[in-house]
């Protein structure tokens, strides 16, 4: 199954507000993990918002024992 350009290979997880998927991103033959906010949360518009301000706090960082964030956005709303 594709999500945007991520082909989805496995569920890895999932938390109160999204899921986590094992993935690879073919454009550049690399293994990612998504995380999507649950189908449910995705009406919610400050759920939306903060879910992406979370994302952009967290692709500020750099440590190595914190997952890079390379990106963040909607796919068919």
């Amino acid at each position: 199954m594709m999500l945007g350009r991520y082909r989805i290979e496995a569920k890895l997880g999932e938390g109160a507000m999204a899921e986590v998927y094992r993935a690879s991103d073919p454009e550049i033959g690399r293994a990612v993990a998504v995380k999507v906010l649950k189908q449910e949360l995705s009406r919610d518009q400050q759920l939306v918002a903060r879910f992406v301000r979370e994302s952009r706090a967290a692709g500020a960082l750099s440590h190595t024992n914190i997952a890079k964030i390379y990106d963040v956005g909607q796919v068919d709303g």
